[in-house]
């Protein structure tokens, strides 16, 4: 079967595999099978663009992916980054109103380049660094723009809540998304996978309805809603499962290739 016309998005955490378990070699297989029947594979991801190959190698990636979840684009051939959104200024302020009225486990900020873990010394009840794997900055020594925030709530932690509480305090600029059980994230505003989806599509004239997505958690609500067919793995959350057109075995099972092989043996098209 020839996918010219297809434009095939995954996530890449709990869907395309795992960290510790790695990719299933199904998976690889599968994407190289519907890539040479010319077929468009891309990811799209909560992950930096720096730490998508290391995860990815021999994946036969042919397309622009999304990362951040939604915030940037990378060609993913190329390695060259593009359409990058940024926090506002203002932003550092608004971090600071949270740190000192909100209970975190970690925050940690995402640049261009990298990540940082904020600590605030205004407050004492900050976690110590003994198994940090990342720089550490003061929030007085944030002074320049970066592409999102993201903080991880203690167990226990009513997810939705804050986020719709933090939602409520209209900061200018910015949103905040939900993007697994434990991590809230400060982004810019209304960037977020479907939209980004929806923005690629006219930036390539791409037909929306023309594409596919596969994912597993909630920073894929939106593309869940977005894409023109979408798929989820076992492990989503009932919540969101409602939201996709079908629901896939286990990740590590090879979910991602049981997608391919749905597509190739149903033929279907999704208009």
């Amino acid at each position: 079967m020839i996918f010219s016309d297809y434009y095939l998005f995954s996530d890449i955490d709990g869907t395309l595999g795992t960290e510790n378990e790695g990719i299933p070699l199904r998976n690889i297989a599968a994407i190289l099978r519907f890539v040479e029947n010319g077929g468009i594979f891309s990811l799209c991801t909560g992950r930096m663009a720096i730490n998508i190959k290391p995860f990815t190698k021999g994946i036969a990636v042919n397309g622009t992916c999304i990362t951040d979840n939604g915030a940037a684009y990378y060609d993913y051939p190329t390695g060259k980054r593009f359409g990058v959104r940024i926090l506002p200024k203002q932003s550092v302020e608004y971090l600071r109103f949270l740190l000192n009225n909100e209970e975190f486990f970690d925050v940690t900020a995402v640049t261009n380049s990298g990540f940082f873990r904020v600590m605030n010394y205004e407050r004492l009840d900050m976690p110590n660094d003994e198994d940090l794997d990342c720089r550490l900055k003061k929030l007085s020594e944030i002074h320049t723009p970066q592409l999102r925030i993201v903080f991880t709530l203690p167990p226990g932690s009513t997810i939705k809540d804050k986020v719709s509480k933090w939602n409520a305090l209209d900061f200018p600029g910015v949103s905040f998304i939900q993007s697994s059980d434990s991590y809230i994230e400060m982004m810019p505003k209304d960037a977020n996978k479907g939209k980004a989806l929806l923005e690629l599509c006219e930036m390539q004239g791409v037909p929306v309805d023309r594409t596919f997505f596969i994912g597993d958690s909630y920073n894929d609500m939106e593309i869940f809603k977005t894409a023109g067919f979408s798929a989820c793995v076992a492990e989503t959350p009932l919540e969101l499962q409602g939201l996709c057109d079908c629901v896939l075995g286990p990740c590590m099972e090879a979910a991602l290739a049981e997608y391919i092989k749905l597509i190739e043996t149903k033929g279907f098209r999704v208009a």
